[in-house]
């Protein structure tokens, strides 16, 4: 697990970051389960967008470009 965005003290979104991995990190799926925090993994080169295990799998430019500051 790369981060974990935190509001008040408390996770709310934790992030893994894979250069093309589409297969769900091991330690982000059981921090997620663990602690029923949504999990999401940002893969550089990634075909299709989907979910799997509870976890979203994005592709990182697009997702990075999608937040508004």
């Amino acid at each position: 697990m790369d981060f974990c965005i935190v509001n008040d003290d408390k996770p709310e979104l934790l992030i893994e970051v894979k250069p093309s991995d589409p297969k769900p990190a091991e330690a982000l799926r059981y921090f997620t389960n663990k602690y029923a925090v949504p999990g999401m993994q940002l893969v550089l080169r990634l075909k299709r967008e989907r979910q799997i295990k509870g976890v979203e799998i994005r592709r990182g430019l697009d997702y990075l470009k999608s937040l508004v500051i």
